[in-house]
């Protein structure tokens, strides 16, 4: 194949595809951000579960040792912490409030704990501030409650915060309260940096687990939706992306073009040149299409030799244009693919955009499948357009 850039007529900037399109319409409702929004309510209770039974570990030393500072300022805080939580969870109710929520409840969480330790400090307890192992162990369970989600950025940022307060509160001890040079605590012992350096290092483990865990949790859940032996989107993800982009077109009052590309004669190839020779033609046409399109575009293998994409922000005359041009770089791309005595390569594609009359993303869709086979029923290499017409790029002759 001849695959020289300099041959190829101007194109958009290239780079991979973008991942999910952010959520900014209220209007949408993809599955995979109402699935994200259900998993964040399921680990939102699971929060106030916890928070509940800390809360019942002041309350039960309260009983069994009276009123003391420290069980009081730990049940005052918790009360805190968890009224902030059921907000929260009263406020989560459409899939744009995840990402501040989610944020606001990790930095919630993790300065609790640290509030807590601070907190005996200031009432005279300092070496229950770096030597309890209760509240400590509170901060690993925050990270486990991180690690329930697939976002890798709240990892980094929750893990990073944890690690960043902990190193505050002891060196705010080591130099305000002179800790190194504190008494020992009949409960607590004394203060030793050795300690601390362990404590910080199994912290810092932890943290690093928590990422790792939700970088390959990330992981599985990208290759479900990926295309195995492209490795572009699949039609999963596709028909997500096309619900998101379609709620982002009409609140925007942008326009939206949706492009399905098959490959013609495929199944001859297949049948004549063996399924690897056809392979090669799909991961072909995948590398070509993510070459021609824009970062904004959305591609992906919809089915068999079946391709779509999404030209976000773009007409029905700017898609024509733009596939005009990518018809035109398709016979330079896969000169040489076909051997010799083979019918040459062509595509049929089929144009829809949006218009007032689609009230949803399938009607969209629907009117897109239509042009596609009006085009292979014109005999291929052709592209039907938004508006019904037919238009045809010659392919290259036989070699």
């Amino acid at each position: 194949m001849n695959r020289t850039a300099g041959r190829e007529e101007a194109s958009p900037s290239r780079g991979t595809f973008r991942p999910f399109p952010p959520f900014e319409a209220p209007e949408a409702t993809s599955r995979l951000l109402a699935d994200d929004l259900f998993l964040e309510r399921r680990v939102q209770h699971w929060r106030l579960a916890i928070l509940a039974l800390l809360l019942f570990v002041p309350l039960l030393a309260l009983l069994l040792e009276g009123s003391r500072p420290e069980h009081v300022w730990s049940m005052a805080v918790l009360g805190v912490s968890l009224a902030l939580s059921v907000l929260a969870l009263k406020n989560l109710e459409k899939p744009r409030q995840m990402a501040w929520i989610r944020y606001a409840v990790t930095f919630v969480d993790v300065t609790t704990v640290t509030a807590l330790l601070a907190g005996y400090l200031f009432l005279g307890r300092p070496m229950m501030a770096v030597n309890s192992q209760v509240t400590f162990l509170v901060y690993f369970l925050i990270l486990g409650v991180i690690a329930c989600r697939h976002d890798l950025s709240l990892a980094f940022f929750g893990a990073g915060l944890t690690l960043a307060e902990y190193l505050a509160l002891v060196g705010a001890g080591a130099f305000f309260w002179n800790l190194p040079g504190a008494a020992s605590d009949t409960e607590y012992g004394s203060f030793s940096w050795a300690n601390q350096v362990g404590r910080f290092l199994i912290l810092s483990l932890a943290s690093a687990l928590t990422i790792l865990v939700v970088r390959n949790s990330r992981r599985v859940r990208e290759h479900s939706l990926r295309d195995g032996l492209t490795g572009i989107h699949n039609r999963r993800y596709f028909e997500e992306a096309l619900d998101v982009e379609f709620s982002h077109s009409i609140v925007r009052e942008e326009p939206l073009s949706l492009v399905l590309l098959d490959v013609d004669r495929f199944k001859e190839y297949n049948d004549r040149l063996g399924h690897p020779f056809g392979d090669r033609i799909l991961m072909a046409v995948a590398d070509f299409l993510m070459r021609q399109l824009r970062r904004s575009d959305v591609l992906a293998r919809y089915g068999g030799d079946e391709f779509a994409f999404l030209l976000p922000a773009t007409s029905g005359e700017e898609a024509v244009e733009t596939l005009g041009r990518i018809q035109g770089n398709m016979n330079r791309w896969f000169e040489g693919l076909v051997p010799p005595g083979h019918p040459p390569l062509s595509f049929s594609l089929g144009l829809a955009c949006r218009d007032e009359k689609d009230r949803t993303a399938a009607d969209l869709m629907e009117r897109a499948d239509r042009h596609l086979y009006r085009s292979k029923n014109a005999g291929g290499g052709v592209l039907c357009r938004h508006d019904g017409r037919v238009s045809r790029k010659e392919p290259p002759s036989p070699l």
